[in-house]
């Protein structure tokens, strides 16, 4: 099991209304081989303060192990004017194209694409190593001599088979040369809960 309520509430912000995070439960074939297709939503929350949050864990938690599925987030907060205007194009986008999905599957697809974070995170996803790892503070050591010079690091996240760094943005090239394999995710999920 991974429980990263607390971290990830650490790492949350609310400086106005506009502001919100955006958590789905994901039901993956991976840990449900019997699903047809590769991942599929169960639900969606917008959480907009910390009470919140705490109010609906029960929930996610509860969902998460009926469904043997994991909760994930957004860790860079969104914005609902942005998500609003974005989802009208996209609509109108949609229905001059003679696509008429329920307008509910648009916002949720908007949610999911654009971030209104003045402080980016970026998620180096880091698997088969857990976070006291000594490769995993020399990725931070390495990080933290390219530009823009200095400590980047959020947060470390557990993950089911490894960690997530949580970082401000870096010179990316510099790191793809050090570190071909490992996946870096300007706008990641992470996981809040996995049974």
């Amino acid at each position: 099991m991974v429980d990263n309520f607390e971290d990830i509430a650490d790492m949350m912000n609310f400086h106005s209304d506009d502001d919100f995070y955006f958590i789905q439960i994901i039901q993956r074939r991976k840990e449900n081989p019997d699903m047809e297709k590769g991942s599929r939503a169960i639900k969606n929350y917008i959480i907009r303060s910390y009470e919140q949050l705490e109010l609906y864990r029960p929930d996610i938690i509860a969902f998460c192990n009926h469904f043997n599925a994991r909760a994930t987030i957004r860790l860079n907060k969104r914005s609902f004017k942005q998500c609003a205007f974005k989802t009208l194009s996209a609509m109108a986008d949609n229905v001059s194209n003679e696509d008429y999905r329920p307008a509910d599957k648009v916002y949720s697809q908007i949610m999911g694409k654009y971030a209104a974070d003045p402080d980016k995170k970026w998620i180096i996803d880091i698997d088969d190593m857990e976070d006291d790892h000594p490769e995993v503070s020399k990725i931070l050591e390495v990080i933290s001599t390219y530009e823009p010079v200095g400590d980047k690091l959020h947060r470390i996240i557990k993950s089911k088979t490894g960690c997530h760094l949580v970082t401000r943005p870096f010179n990316l090239k510099s790191f793809k040369d050090d570190y071909p394999k490992i996946d870096v995710m300007k706008d990641g999920i992470s996981n809040i809960y996995i049974p």
